[in-house]
């Protein structure tokens, strides 16, 4: 039906879907490509029968499937039937020259010089920002802490009122969407990311590259960048391993902390510069 409410006479030498949906069917049943590629950014798949057989349908019409994370990958391996040559991985820019730019600017905490920690992340279920806001009160009385959540979203307002009930509006601020949130990065002390289910999270490796340490909850994409203890510290989903993984960050001695922030951000740099992922790209699309 796309083929002929969309006719396209013109043909392309390589066309891109930007991801699973209406683009990426336009991409395959309405455009002429000699080359045709499909991006995959999701930690999960959809768990209906329905909805897996027809991304399946929809994937044979391209020539690779990309993922933005070799756990991404694993996990499209293990759900679709999907050969290792079907599928590539290429993750996302994190340009180290623009972030320093964006994180210039006035101090956000202010005259505050508590431990500082900020959550930058979307309010929805799926991030588990909760589990966050429980971890904070685990913190009271052990921690001298400011803890800074960075956004919005259909969460804002029960995870807003959560924090008033459980007293901790001293140590928790919620100030809304940030159109540019890299000053809170940058003059936090520690990064803490609690969703146990992202195919790369690009916030964290920002803050890495800001020279930001970062408490992370596994999933799939932290799990394929990050060594605990090495160059971050990975936790278990739930207030009680955040807390203890924040915990473990502040007792290490400073020689520790230098060495995990300067692993991180030559990590970063070394795996998702602009050059290292724009090289990546331009062999698939040459196909070499």
């Amino acid at each position: 039906m796309l083929s002929c409410l969309l006719p396209c006479k013109k043909k392309y030498d390589v066309a891109i879907a930007f991801r699973p949906g209406h683009s990426a069917e336009i991409a395959a049943y309405a455009v002429k490509a000699g080359k045709k590629f499909i991006w995959w950014h999701h930690g999960a798949v959809p768990d209906k029968a329905s909805r897996i057989h027809r991304l399946e349908s929809l994937f044979g019409e391209f020539d690779k499937v990309v993922t933005v994370s070799d756990g991404c990958k694993r996990l499209l391996q293990d759900c679709f039937n999907l050969t290792d040559d079907k599928l590539a991985v290429i993750p996302n820019i994190v340009d180290d020259g623009k972030l320093k730019v964006m994180a210039e600017g006035d101090d956000p905490f202010g005259d505050d010089h508590r431990f500082r920690i900020v959550t930058v992340s979307r309010f929805s279920p799926e991030k588990h920002l909760v589990d966050a806001i429980d971890a904070a009160a685990m913190l009271v009385g052990k921690l001298d802490f400011v803890w800074y959540f960075i956004g919005d979203g259909n969460e804002y307002g029960a995870l807003s009122q959560r924090v008033k009930d459980m007293g901790l509006s001293d140590s928790v601020v919620l100030p809304g969407l940030s159109a540019n949130p890299f000053p809170y990065v940058r003059y936090s002390d520690l990064m803490v990311h609690p969703s146990p289910v992202e195919s790369l999270c690009l916030s964290v490796l920002e803050a890495m590259s800001l020279r930001i340490p970062c408490v992370v909850v596994r999933s799939l994409g932290p799990e394929s960048y990050m060594a605990s203890g090495d160059n971050g510290i990975l936790t278990s989903s739930g207030p009680d391993s955040i807390s203890q993984g924040i915990l473990d960050f502040v007792g290490m001695d400073m020689t520790e902390k230098k060495a995990m922030i300067a692993n991180a951000a030559d990590m970063v740099k070394n795996r998702f510069s602009p050059d290292v992922v724009i090289n990546s790209f331009e062999a698939l699309i040459n196909g070499d």
